[in-house]
């Protein structure tokens, strides 16, 4: 639980020291696929990759951070409790943007499609 909370914390409190202080916890074992706590949030039961990506629409370097995630070994295959997963997500996000989709959404688009995440179009 507290390696749980120690990785939401990192990512929610030091946004330009984000993804060293991400790597130092999950260099000493915080575990990349935690889940937002049950009382922190409306997105209780997401996993940080959810999470961070749901932060795509508002921040566009939350895709970045995902892609991180990711090429740290986050699973993309964790379904929350409301049933999201992280293709549906990004499918989501896709249609959102249209053609105007950010430069770090894209290619976080493009490192789902070369690992068959997200089917090639």
């Amino acid at each position: 639980m507290a390696d749980r909370l120690y990785a939401f914390q990192a990512r929610l409190y030091y946004k330009d020291e984000e993804s060293a202080r991400l790597d130092l916890l999950l260099d000493r074992g915080a575990d990349i696929n935690s889940t937002v706590p049950e009382t922190e949030s409306d997105s209780a039961g997401y996993t940080l990759l959810l999470y961070t990506t749901q932060n795509g629409l508002h921040d566009s370097r939350e895709y970045a951070d995902a892609l991180h995630l990711l090429e740290r070994g986050a699973d993309p295959n964790r379904v929350a409790a409301d049933g999201m997963n992280f293709s549906k997500m990004l499918i989501a996000h896709r249609e959102h943007f249209g053609r105007r989709a950010p430069p770090e959404f894209a290619q976080l688009w493009d490192w789902t499609e070369k690992h068959g995440i997200i089917q090639q179009s």
